[in-house]
């Protein structure tokens, strides 16, 4: 896993008063951790690696319409960039949306992370996430943001209202919170 996520993980777990491994615990689905053995480790470069890294936090109030055509957009402009899109949503029926929608022309490209998939086809995902050369647009739940991705340079937090981000029991964290510490990836 990253330094940067587990840096990340630190300073959630200390702003909820936690642990940085049950806010891991949070990140990283457990059939993963399971079949570590199975998980390639491959680093993926960007062509074009950004010379300094802004954060940029935007809040788009807008319909559900609206709101996906501007994420098309932004992948579009993130994949000529080269860098890859993470889009974090609140639940599983929400990642089968989205993904569905947004996949018409890149569906070679669209990576749907959720735990109603198989942990066969779960460990297929997150290696293919490692191993793909061109840019990838990654739909998933919170506790998919563990993935690792080198030129992962864009986090969309879908319906930020949801009450779903929270956890419900201990460690009690937002990982609404953890998808804006800057530098994540």
């Amino acid at each position: 896993f990253s330094p940067c996520l587990i840096s990340a993980a630190k300073k959630t777990a200390e702003y909820f008063a936690g642990m940085t491994g049950n806010v891991l615990e949070n990140l990283i689905p457990k059939i993963i951790l399971k079949k570590i053995d199975e998980i390639k480790t491959n680093d993926i470069l960007p062509k074009n690696p950004p010379t300094s890294m802004k954060s940029e936090k935007l809040a788009i109030q807008t319909d559900y319409e609206e709101r996906l055509c501007h994420y098309k957009k932004l992948v579009r402009e993130e994949f000529a960039k080269h860098n890859s899109v993470f889009i974090c949503v609140p639940t599983v029926e929400d990642v089968k949306k989205i993904s569905e929608e947004l996949k018409k022309g890149i569906e070679k490209f669209v990576v749907a992370l959720h735990t109603g998939k198989t942990a066969k086809k779960i460990v297929e995902d997150w290696n293919n996430i490692s191993s793909e050369i061109h840019p990838l647009l990654i739909v998933g739940t919170g506790l998919f943001l563990g993935i690792y991705r080198k030129n992962l340079n864009t986090i969309i937090v879908e319906r930020e209202n949801s009450n779903v981000y929270k956890t419900f029991s201990h460690p009690f964290f937002d990982i609404r919170s953890l998808a804006n510490v800057q530098n994540f990836f």
